[in-house]
């Protein structure tokens, strides 16, 4: 009781005071209560029924002449303040109602061989290019690196080279990789120092890097076969595999180019249907439940070069990177490729895929154990001074630079150099003392 009695006077004072203001503004303070009471069930309303999306599909049609496209879509289903009027269990159903709706110019099962035609069609491809990477920290500079490389391939056979800097090195490293159907040639010259290694073949993936490689912004390539992965964004068979792969009817302008759209509810890529259906984009988003979705990836390819046979390749292909904190979508990195050479089925010499190694270079051969100097028959060298930058840019060898076998043969090698040399300067001073005994005696 006495707690009570303590803030009794203190409850005498305030509550005329707000009785006084609730009397001056009677309105104003009705509207605040009745939002406060009713906001939270105003703020989300009821999700949306199948029935009723099928009817607003089919009213869309009516009124349009055609189904929704991929953003009518989202903005038919979309909340005021962000997420989706379908519930979650609902969405994959919702998203078969809309994929049935369309009628497009051109079917899944035609894209899909359309674009199966056109890589097989690509027997041999050679291009160089050169690369502008950003990265964007926060409240830090921007980090700007410049490189150059160089791929083909050709039956099967593979070649990429690339020059670049990387931070903290004085001078420019060239890496070159080959692969001419039977073993791995690679050379990287580090200012002076080349250092050459040969390798049994494992995969593909290393020759190709997706922000310099057509093949991969195009779409057109073989994923499992050729690197190995379920890539759907490099390959575009894999992506029309997708149950949700759709089609849209309505077509939309991108970059001043009316687009056919293809989507399974994640990426959005963006068709030329005037250069034989070509990617010129791709987006990749997020839909997060309780926010409007947002971008964090595109990919726009442009400058277009026909390369023959309904084969249409980008010259010029621009990814950029986003992150979502607190605030909107931010560019956190870009990548700017621009092909500078490039041939389609213009015929590859064999040599390039295995004139790897210039003449005079140690090389470490992995397929037959030993070491030489590549040109010079039998020659062997113990010393692994030169595998300087082989070390540092190359990985998966130090277990073989370490094994028992390699230590061993090096160790042979020294020692039967240094029987070597110790039995020609025995026989060198035999005959010196020879020499000198009949220059003494004379004849």
């Amino acid at each position: 009781m006495p707690r009570v009695n303590s803030f009794a006077p203190l409850v005498a004072s305030v509550v005329p005071r707000m009785v006084g203001l609730l009397r001056q503004n009677a309105v104003r303070s009705m509207v605040l209560l009745s939002l406060m009471l009713f906001a939270p069930g105003l703020a989300r309303s009821e999700d949306m029924p199948l029935d009723v999306l099928a009817r607003r599909i089919e009213e869309f049609r009516r009124d349009h002449g055609n189904a929704p496209g991929f953003t009518d879509f989202f903005q038919m289903t979309s909340r005021p303040g962000g997420g989706s009027l379908v519930a979650r269990k609902d969405r994959s159903a919702a998203w078969r109602l809309l994929q049935e709706a369309q009628q497009p110019e051109i079917k899944k099962a035609d894209l899909l061989a359309l674009f199966e035609a056109t890589r097989d069609a690509i027997l041999d491809l050679y291009m160089e290019c050169s690369l502008e990477e950003r990265e964007y920290p926060e409240d830090k500079s921007p980090i700007v690196q410049h490189s150059s490389s160089l791929f083909a391939t050709d039956a099967g056979k593979v070649l990429l080279r690339t020059t670049g800097q990387l931070p903290g090195d004085k001078a420019s490293t060239v890496r070159t990789r080959g692969y001419d159907g039977a073993v791995v040639r690679t050379c990287i010259a580090e200012g002076a120092t080349t250092a050459g290694q040969v390798t049994a073949f494992e995969s593909r993936a290393m020759f190709y890097e997706i922000e310099t490689n057509v093949l991969f912004g195009a779409m057109l390539l073989d994923a499992p076969a050729t690197i190995g992965s379920e890539l759907r964004h490099a390959d575009m068979k894999l992506f029309l595999s997708l149950p949700g792969a759709t089609v849209f009817e309505r077509q939309e302008v991108v970059r001043g180019t009316s687009c056919v759209v293809l989507s399974d509810a994640a990426a959005v890529i963006y068709l030329d249907p005037a250069r034989n259906y070509a990617v010129v984009e791709l987006a990749a988003f997020s839909f997060p439940d309780d926010a409007p979705p947002w971008i964090h990836g595109r990919h726009e390819l442009s400058d277009f070069a026909d390369c023959g046979n309904g084969i249409w390749l980008p010259r010029r292909m621009h990814r950029r990177r986003f992150k979502k904190p607190d605030r909107d979508p931010m560019l956190v990195g870009e990548d700017i490729a621009i092909v500078t050479d490039l041939r389609v089925n213009q015929g590859i010499p064999g040599t390039a895929f295995s004139d790897i190694i210039p003449r005079g270079t140690v090389v470490l051969d992995g397929v037959q154990n030993v070491t030489y100097v590549e040109g010079e028959n039998g020659s062997i060298q113990s010393t692994l001074d030169s595998f300087s930058p082989l070390r540092r840019h190359t990985s998966g060898h130090s277990s073989f630079l370490r094994s028992p076998f390699f230590i061993m043969s090096n160790l042979i090698v020294f020692a039967l150099t240094v029987f070597v040399l110790a039995w020609r300067f025995r026989i060198s001073r035999s005959r010196a003392s020879c020499l000198g005994s009949r220059s003494k005696g004379g004849p």
